[in-house]
């Protein structure tokens, strides 16, 4: 088993998906990385309120099933972003529609806050204070502390735009935030060096690469051309 993230950003590949994907390739078990806003969902509207009596008229789209598959991981990780001072509209989509899924699976309910983490990136908890508790209404009477970790941007003096992954403090962030259940071997120093590793590794494969044409025909002469 392994982890479930979610990403919740409209911008793709960035800060929410960067650390989603870092996540995905550093912590223990199989896990899946998925972006909420390429899934076919279908918003809470255009219907009669069916989930209250019956199933939702759009349950064949994919919230239902990523819900069902989520039962196969350890960790259901949510990564939210805030805009205008809130969760991204996605994340909202996400909790509506959910509705239908739990009114029918009342059981897992409690089964799932157990096992869900979740990291929201924002700019700062001065202006933003209604941001994360938000975010931690999921675990209200349920008895699940520090379940919810707040990314301040302007702590680092970052910008729209910026890289929050750039800053190794925040790998180590959330390396202390998820060891729950994996003991020591996921402490943060562990996920600073994989951090460190999966930035080195980056460096080398975004570095040019001199093409040596000498060499190459050297080569085909000797062993035969592939073209």
């Amino acid at each position: 088993m392994g982890s479930l993230i979610i990403s919740f950003s409209g911008r793709k590949n960035g800060n929410c998906d960067e650390i989603g994907q870092y996540i995905a390739s550093t912590a223990p078990g199989e896990n899946r990385f998925v972006r909420f806003g390429e899934l076919n969902v279908h918003p809470c509207s255009g219907c009669e309120y069916e989930c209250f009596g019956g199933a939702c008229r759009y349950r064949e789209d994919d919230i239902y099933s990523l819900w069902e598959e989520t039962g196969g991981y350890d960790r259901v990780i949510l990564i939210v972003p805030m805009y205008c001072g809130n969760p991204a509209s996605l994340y909202f989509v996400f909790n509506e529609r959910s509705q239908d899924y739990f009114s029918h699976n009342e059981s897992d309910y409690e089964d799932v806050v157990r096992r869900l983490y979740i990291i929201g990136v924002y700019g700062k908890a001065e202006t933003s204070p209604d941001f994360v508790p938000c975010l931690e209404q999921w675990f209200e009477g349920s008895g699940y502390t520090g379940r919810v970790l707040g990314i301040e941007r302007h702590l680092y003096g970052q910008k729209l735009g910026d890289r929050v992954l750039d800053v190794a403090e925040v790998a180590e962030k959330i390396g202390e935030f998820l060891k729950e259940g994996w003991g020591c071997k996921m402490s943060g120093e562990i996920w600073l060096a994989a951090f460190k590793r999966l930035e080195a590794s980056r460096k080398l494969c975004s570095e040019p690469v001199e093409y040596d044409k000498e060499g190459e025909a050297a080569m085909n002469a000797k062993y035969g051309s592939v073209d």
